[in-house]
């Protein structure tokens, strides 16, 4: 029962990282996709799971794209 528990967690934080990666929403907006009461939750879930499997953290909420856009503008 308490491996289901700390799998469902695992699987929790590992879909909010990806949800944030995906669509570069604000932390307000995924932890009300993903069912957190705020954003730092979200954020703070998203972390543990960058942490613990060596993803890129920070993740920004701008694409790759938008970054390069913004970096020829100057």
């Amino acid at each position: 029962m308490a491996m289901d528990r700390l799998v469902a967690l695992y699987q929790r934080r590992k879909d909010t990282y990806y949800y944030r990666v995906q669509y570069r929403l604000s932390w307000e907006r995924v932890a009300e996709a993903m069912g957190y009461t705020t954003g730092r939750g979200a954020q703070d879930a998203a972390q543990m799971y960058a942490q613990e499997e060596n993803k890129p953290w920070p993740v920004s909420s701008r694409s790759k794209g938008a970054c390069i856009y913004l970096s020829r503008r100057h």
